[in-house]
């Protein structure tokens, strides 16, 4: 996780915004935590909007070929 460190952005009351901390893993190793060693384990907003989008697509596909068989029966049938 060392490379991502430098671009994880922290809430600064200070400046009322978001901001770049470059010291993070010196910031959180007060409180006990060991940024350098954790490993990522949930998925974030973008991945999960991804497989719900990839599951829409399955889902219409499915029905559009469904729903083709259908009009060929009703054409032809």
């Amino acid at each position: 996780m060392s490379p991502l460190v430098s671009h994880i952005d922290v809430y600064s009351y200070d400046e009322d915004d978001m901001v770049l901390d470059p010291k993070l893993p010196e910031h959180l190793a007060h409180f006990g935590i060991d940024i350098m060693s954790m490993k990522k384990t949930d998925k974030t907003m973008v991945e999960l909007e991804i497989d719900a989008n990839n599951k829409v697509c399955v889902l219409y596909y499915i029905l559009f070929y469904y729903m083709s068989i259908l009009v060929l029966l009703y054409v032809y049938g």
